[in-house]
């Protein structure tokens, strides 16, 4: 190993246990030129497993999704398969009922889970958000989060969702943000800012993660996203679906996304997720992951019949984090 990488990554270690936010832009960059198979970047991962120790007291997080509507978004994403313009949901137009939700919900909180999000098309109305986490509240009492992950909102929108149940909601800047979407940044971190002066907690994430963006890229939207005071920042990989604008392009390496996972470690200091579940993000210090089931994005065939196939079993997933030494 090279000792002066060595030494560098010892020395981000003691800055970051003290303050996440002494880690700087040209740390997280050095820590990006790393070739993720190197015996440098095995050891930046070890490091952020010890900090990933200290920070959540060893505890794992292990959530759920539930993808409620199906119908295509004029948003058209070029990654995303609900894209009006790539026909992938022509033909569909429906949600999962309130009824299934709650019934998943039950299932999967008996099974240990905590925090159940709900994810919309860009642009479903937060009224039937704010009926049904009303409702989810009446019928499972207990402890747990409730999230949203949908299209730009208010300030006036997060109380409601607030007073109706939710207590967290993710949004992001998208890496290629106003390239491969038809968003403006600016609109993405309005979002980020309601919520995060909202009663809501704010979760976002290095999203989604493709072979084209650079190191540059995605630290300078760590530094922002790091500004916003997020409860969790994950790194999530792009899943490029047939018959859109990405499915030509190799996906990235799932040790990249882990790579990625480890410097979220170094400069923040909430959870940090790792979506799909990747046991070598775990490994290097995502101490949280998401499974999911109903629509999603990430999919080229849209089938309905199949809401409550989770597209990861909750015992595979937890065993990933037992056999990294986390505590459920």
């Amino acid at each position: 190993m090279d000792a002066s990488v060595r030494s560098f990554i010892d020395d981000a270690f003691e800055r970051s246990r003290v303050d996440h936010k002494s880690i700087t832009k040209d740390d997280v960059l050095r820590m990006l030129s790393l070739d993720p198979h190197s015996e440098e970047c095995e050891y930046l991962g070890s490091k952020a497993r010890e900090l990933a120790r200290i920070r959540s007291n060893n505890k794992a997080n292990l959530t759920t999704a539930f993808g409620i509507d199906y119908r295509p978004c004029k948003a058209s994403c070029t990654y995303c398969s609900f894209g009006e313009r790539w026909g992938l949901m022509d033909g569909l137009d429906m949600e999962i009922s309130v009824e299934d939700i709650i019934d998943m919900i039950r299932e999967q909180y008996s099974k240990g889970y905590r925090k159940f999000t709900l994810r919309t098309t860009e642009y479903y109305p937060v009224e039937k958000l704010c009926a049904m986490g009303k409702e989810i509240r009446e019928k499972i009492p207990g402890k747990y989060g409730l999230g949203v992950n949908t299209g730009e909102l208010s300030a006036e929108d997060l109380k409601a969702l607030h007073e109706s149940g939710f207590n967290s909601a993710y949004h992001t800047l998208h890496l290629g943000e106003g390239i491969d979407t038809i968003f403006k940044p600016m609109f993405r971190l309005r979002t980020m800012s309601n919520i995060r002066d909202s009663d809501l907690n704010l979760t976002c994430g290095i999203d989604p993660i493709g072979i084209e963006h650079t190191d540059e890229e995605i630290a300078s939207t760590l530094m922002i996203l790091r500004d916003y005071e997020p409860m969790s920042i994950c790194s999530m990989k792009r899943i490029n679906p047939k018959g859109t604008p990405v499915e030509s392009i190799p996906e990235v390496d799932a040790t990249r996304v882990a790579q990625i996972a480890a410097v979220i470690r170094f400069a923040s200091g909430g959870n940090v997720a790792s979506v799909p579940p990747n046991k070598k993000a775990i490994e290097w210090g995502a101490n949280s992951t998401t499974i999911g089931t109903g629509s999603n994005p990430r999919d080229s065939v849209h089938d309905p019949s199949t809401i409550g196939d989770w597209r990861f079993d909750f015992e595979d997933v937890k065993q990933m984090f037992l056999d990294c030494g986390y505590d459920i």
